[in-house]
């Protein structure tokens, strides 16, 4: 008898106020995303487990930022005074696989950030770019 046994890497701590960058597999160059009354430097991380995936998006804050703005299943939090992580986390493989992603370990997929602030598009910030998609692959 044969198997294959896969051990991943526990994912990032979520769900605190502190944020490490070490924990997470992949980030993008510094880019601008326009919060408040302009554009402030960001970096996004992304990394798998087993489990989920997860992203978080690290801003200089000028002004204190409502918890309010994450939306969904993302959340925000205050580093110190001039930075703020908004952090997401999403299931590989859900028990909705008809409205949900079903990933397993060696797939490949991809995703791009919108971040909005206010109602409509004027002023949205999007990373690596408008239904521009940075792939990654998902591994143990």
């Amino acid at each position: 008898m044969s198997f294959d046994a896969v051990a991943c890497t526990p994912g990032p701590l979520t769900g605190g106020s502190s944020f490490d960058a070490g924990e997470y597999a992949n980030a993008s160059p510094s880019f601008e995303v326009k919060i408040g009354n302009g554009g402030v430097p960001a970096t996004l991380y992304w990394t798998n487990d087993c489990d989920n995936v997860y992203l978080a998006l690290v801003v200089q804050t000028q002004d204190a930022l409502d918890p309010g703005n994450a939306d969904g299943e993302a959340r925000f939090f205050a580093i110190n005074d001039s930075w703020g992580v908004f952090e997401f986390v999403h299931p590989l493989k859900s028990d909705d696989p008809e409205h949900n992603i079903q990933l397993e370990l060696g797939d490949a997929t991809g995703f791009f950030v919108v971040v909005q602030q206010g109602n409509g598009a004027k002023g949205n910030t999007e990373w690596p770019g408008f239904r521009v998609w940075q792939t990654f692959d998902i591994t143990p």
